[in-house]
């Protein structure tokens, strides 16, 4: 009977023997029997035939200029915030273009002439007195022109179309006409104003905040207007009630700067009060004429 060979010890052992899927003998186990046995390690197949992995090359990015991103994101914001104010200021045009003149003149025409015979006759005798472009400051200036005693200054052109046979001295304020509301208004029209000094302003306004005051559609119309607020003793602002629920884009006065206001609006108890507290004298002629 035939002896059975004694175990070999690991470092012995064939590791192909051991795994079989290895058809060729790991570059470690080779090195591992030659350690162990003493002897040189054989190059294996792998080594002829497998391309040595090349170190990739590592990735070099730019260091980020916090400054420079920063600010082509705030001119990327601005440019978006332009755009989008463009677009709502040609909806806004689309949807509620400004009326010219005419038109507003046949809105409510009863109203605003008795409102033009209540701001007419607050203005004391011998006055000097500024009468702004608009509807109702018109029939106001048209009242005020059958009275020889008062000196009249205007910016509007209907008011001095309608001077043909009138008794008082009519002063007319240069500068570019502006067509929506035949008012003149820019730098001649403001330089203007350093020659004249007046008793009352009447004043009229496109929408009314009634937190902060009136407003007007136009940046050089509202530039005569708080000229000709500067230049007055007592200020008046004449309103129709459709002004009451609109809000125009430029802002021209608080309501501090007047002293009257002539308007046939129902005003709740917190506008009269507010308004009441700035210093103002509401004048409601109590009727509402259509």
């Amino acid at each position: 009977m035939r002896k059975a060979s004694p175990r070999r010890p690991r470092w012995q052992r064939n590791p192909c023997r051991r795994w079989p899927a290895l058809a060729v003998p790991a570059p470690w186990a080779l090195r591992f029997v030659a350690r162990r046995c003493g002897r040189a390690p054989v190059a294996s197949p792998r080594h002829l035939t497998t391309k040595p992995a090349e170190e990739p090359h590592p990735k070099i990015y730019p260091k980020k200029n916090n400054v420079n991103m920063r600010a082509r994101k705030i001119s990327t914001n601005t440019r978006f915030a332009h755009e989008a104010i463009l677009a709502a200021t040609a909806a806004s045009a689309d949807i509620h273009p400004e009326a010219d003149l005419h038109a507003r003149c046949q809105v409510a025409p009863r109203t605003k002439r008795l409102l033009g015979v209540i701001a007419a006759s607050l203005v004391p005798h011998g006055g000097s007195v500024f009468v702004d472009s608009g509807s109702t400051c018109l029939e106001a200036g048209r009242r005020l022109m059958n009275r020889s005693d008062v000196n009249l200054v205007s910016n509007s052109l209907a008011l001095l179309m309608d001077a043909d046979n009138a008794a008082a001295s009519i002063c007319a304020l240069g500068g570019l006409l502006r067509l929506p509301s035949q008012a003149f208004v820019g730098a001649e029209a403001i330089r203007a104003f350093h020659r004249h000094r007046f008793d009352i302003a009447i004043i009229g306004a496109s929408g009314i905040d009634t937190l902060h005051g009136p407003s007007t559609t136009e940046p050089s119309e509202a530039a005569v207007k708080t000229a000709a607020l500067e230049r007055a003793h007592l200020r008046m602002l004449i309103v129709h009630s459709a002004k009451w629920t609109t809000v125009a884009p430029v802002g021209f006065a608080c309501w501090n700067a007047f002293n009257y206001v002539v308007t046939d609006a129902v005003l709740d108890r917190r506008t009269a009060d507010h308004l009441r507290r700035s210093g103002i004298e509401i004048i409601n002629p109590g009727v509402c004429c259509r």
